[in-house]
C-alpha cells in the first residue's frame, strides 16, 4: 500500500482518467473496483494516491488483485 505524505499526492478519478486518456467510468470499473490501482472511497468518491498510479504503470502487482 502506497504511503501518502501530503494531500497534493491524492488525485480524483477525473484527474486519473485525463492522465490515462480513458473514460472516468472505465477507470472506476476496470482499475479501481477490481483493485488494480489502490484507491479509497471517501464520501462515495474515489481518491487515488499518486504513488499507486506510479506503481501500477511500473507494472508492479499493487493490490495483488485479479480483474472480475
Amino acid at each position: 500500500m502506497p504511503t501518502v505524505k501530503s494531500l497534493s499526492e491524492i488525485i480524483t478519478v477525473q484527474e486519473l482518467a485525463e492522465f490515462l486518456r480513458l473514460d472516468q467510468r472505465t477507470v472506476s470499473l476496470r482499475l479501481l473496483r477490481p483493485g488494480l490501482i489502490h484507491a479509497t472511497k471517501i464520501g462515495g468518491k474515489w481518491r487515488i494516491p499518486r504513488a499507486a498510479v506510479e506503481e501500477y504503470l511500473a507494472g508492479k502487482d499493487v493490490a495483488n488483485a485479479q480483474p472480475k
